[in-house]
Parts: structure tokens; sequence; C-alpha cells
């Protein structure tokens, strides 16, 4: 399978995906996506930058699920959420997971390739990695 958007994200020898991001060249801040028009943090223009690639991972900071047909091939409900992938850089991101029960703010979530309905695509959906939250406890673990 090919990503359904190479811009974006990619799939490494090992099966997992890596996120392209614009480094810029001047202030050395991380642009995401890396087809951005340029520098989020200063504005420098792209051509000014590299594009790099990072383990697609990050820590999620916020969740809700949508029960409205938002997105076009995604039957609702479906969960998005917010999550840090590198510092300042935040992206909303549609969650690999049945519903919020697996969720909680704080936990790692990695990038996941899941297959297209068209069979040869695969877009990147995030999950998480572990059960435990950082720094606290999951539901119903004693406090």
């Amino acid at each position: 399978m090919i990503p359904k958007d190479p811009s974006l994200y990619l799939m490494e020898a090992d099966g997992s995906l890596s996120l392209r991001f614009l480094h810029c060249g001047q202030c050395a801040a991380l642009t995401f996506p890396a087809n951005s028009y340029g520098c989020a943090k200063c504005g420098a223009p792209q051509d000014s930058g590299e594009i790099v690639s990072r383990p697609a991972t990050g820590t999620l900071l916020e969740y809700v699920t949508v029960h409205a047909p938002l997105v076009k091939g995604i039957e609702p409900p479906f969960v998005v959420g917010d999550v840090l992938l590198a510092p300042g850089v935040v992206e909303e991101v549609v969650l690999d997971v049945q519903d919020e029960s697996s969720l909680a703010p704080g936990i790692d979530v990695e990038g996941r390739a899941c297959p297209d309905p068209d069979g040869r695509h695969f877009e990147c959906r995030f999950a998480p990695v572990a059960a435990t939250r950082k720094g606290g406890t999951q539901k119903g673990d004693a406090a």
C-alpha cells in the first residue's frame, strides 16, 4: 500500500509511520505539514528550510467524539483529538479507536497505517501507544 497523502506521512521500512515537517533554516522551528507556505513561528519562506521526517508519535491533549458526517469517507461516530507532535506543533487528528474509553489527556499516541477503502492506499490514524496515563492513573485504577 502507498500513503494516501505522501506530502504528510510516509511508511518506513520497519512499518512505522513518519510525519513530514518543515525544519526552518532561520529559527530551527518545526512546522507541520511540510508543504505549508513557510515557518509557522517566524514566517520564513518554505524554501529557506528543509523537509525532515520524524516519527508519527505525540501526546494526546484533548479529544471529542463526532456524531455528524463531517469528514468524507468516515462514518460517525468517530473520535478526533489534538495531538502535540513536536514542540509548538499541535494538530487535530482522527483517532483509530472505537470510542473514548481507551483515551485520557496526556497519553502517548502513534500514527498507524489504516487501509483506505480503495485497497491501494493507507491513511494515517493515531491510536494509544500504552494503556497507562503519563504521570497519573487510568479510570478504574486505585489513586
